[in-house]
């Protein structure tokens, strides 16, 4: 969940098709408690205008509400202490690398995921370069192979909004079918390492099972 929040989430939306609003409060997905580990370890993620906007919006809206009454400011002062106990529980609770698992990561990063050590190769490397390709080796790990094909997907989407015309029916039902198999590989593989965890839980799915939605009631072009 946390790989795909970071980076291959940021990748399909580049296609300017979009994926549904994610609120990650509360540690929702799991993503908090890794980006805690692993964090440091990744690039800023790209904030979208949008985004940038409803932000500012949100500071403002709290700037006019700063004055409070008494009862207000016990309460703060009952959250801040709340929040002290947890920060101790997390300090306690909380996973430090050593330097061969920082290497570790590091290098997974980097080289694996952002394909860093092959730049000025004529070689496409690291798996989320990967995504962009025509074609994508089938030894790729899941994550990004879903992701390949649902780029895709979102692609012709976008063009046929764009263009105000439906692409070409065979293409349009490939990729519907190409999507359909990747979602049935997806959840068949969730399953197998996760068969304690709701699929709700999820999000590579829920994405997935969004799109998949989505094409179903005619988001490109009204073809069904």
């Amino acid at each position: 969940n946390w790989l795909w929040y970071r980076c291959i989430r940021q990748r399909l939306e580049e296609t300017k098709s979009k994926l549904p609003d994610l609120d990650i409060s509360n540690n929702a997905f799991g993503i908090e408690d890794v980006e805690e580990i692993l964090g440091e370890f990744m690039p800023a993620m790209k904030v979208a205008k949008e985004e940038k906007d409803k932000k500012e919006k949100k500071d403002d809206k709290k700037d006019k509400k700063d004055k409070k009454d008494d009862k207000k400011d016990k309460k703060d002062d009952k959250k801040d202490d709340k929040k002290t106990d947890k920060k101790k529980k997390n300090k306690k609770d909380a996973v430090t690398l050593n330097a061969t698992e920082k290497l570790q990561v590091q290098n997974l990063i980097k080289n694996m995921i952002f394909g860093e050590s092959g730049k000025g190769k004529t070689i496409v490397t690291g798996w989320l370069n990967m995504v962009d390709e025509k074609d994508i080796p089938v030894l790729t790990p899941w994550e990004f192979q879903i992701a390949h094909t649902m780029r895709q997907c979102m692609q012709m989407e976008y063009a046929a909004k764009k263009k105000k015309e439906p692409p070409n029916p065979a293409t349009f039902y490939e990729l519907v079918q190409g999507l359909a198999d990747a979602t049935s590989t997806l959840r068949k593989q969730l399953r197998f390492d996760f068969p304690d965890t709701p699929e709700s839980a999820w999000l590579p799915l829920q994405d997935c099972l969004f799109l998949q939605d989505r094409f179903r009631n005619g988001s490109v072009a009204g073809l069904q």
